[in-house]
């Protein structure tokens, strides 16, 4: 091997390396797909998101939900990020979605901070946003506090739960996007 392939293979490898350190492989709930994603919540401008996150208690089985606000299907998205119990037999919507291509990116804001989400999530939240009233959603890419791992480790453990206290909303996304 010459020490340029060397050198590239090297490189390859040390690049390979650092993909591994800042992405986690996931598998999609609905479709079943695998895909390597960074840390959630991005945001594009600034690294603010940490501050939608509260903490939540494992004993009382608290999550997150989004509560969407009415609007268009055009408009933008705002929502508030609000914890509950599960023992409360809260009301909300599971969303199972498929995560989609994570280079194609949408904008939402939560708790009044611009979120970068796939463009699936997005346009799912739009189809299940109401145009009159609230809607409460719990969706893994926002409910779970992806730059926490230990609570994301529980939150993942929870999720079957969340999908059998909430009602499961799937959104068939038929156009390519």
């Amino acid at each position: 091997m010459t020490k340029a392939a060397q050198s590239a293979t090297l490189d390859g490898e040390k690049i390979s390396q650092e993909r591994e350190q800042r992405f986690t492989s996931f598998i999609c709930p609905s479709c079943g797909s695998s895909r390597l994603v960074t840390e959630f919540p991005q945001e594009r401008d600034n690294e603010k998101n940490e501050t939608i996150y509260v903490s939540l208690n494992a004993d009382k089985r608290e999550v997150q939900v989004i509560t969407i606000a009415p609007g268009a299907f055009n408009e933008n998205i705002y929502c508030k990020l609000n914890s509950i119990s599960l023992n409360d037999n809260p009301s909300y919507t599971a969303l199972s979605y498929c995560w989609g291509d994570a280079k194609q990116r949408g904008d939402i804001y939560v708790n009044g901070q611009k979120v970068s989400v796939t463009k699936s999530l997005e346009l799912a939240l739009r189809y299940m946003r109401d145009g009159k009233e609230e809607t409460i959603v719990w969706a893994d890419a926002i409910c779970i506090n992806q730059n926490d791992m230990t609570e994301k480790s529980v939150q993942v453990g929870m999720m079957g739960q969340i999908y059998i206290k909430g009602s499961i909303h799937p959104v068939p996304i038929t156009r390519k996007l």
